[in-house]
């Protein structure tokens, strides 16, 4: 059986959703969302 993971959702703050899955920093880096600065926002 797969494990099923949490879906990000717009309620979430960014560094929520890089800690559920750390490859999605690359995607907010493409649109200058970093973790340190924006990090604190919602999606």
């Amino acid at each position: 059986m797969f494990a099923i993971k949490e879906k990000i959702t717009k309620e979430m703050i960014v560094n929520d959703a890089i800690k559920m899955y750390p490859n999605t920093i690359g995607v907010f880096s493409k649109f200058h969302i970093d973790s340190c600065c924006g990090g604190a926002v919602s999606i």
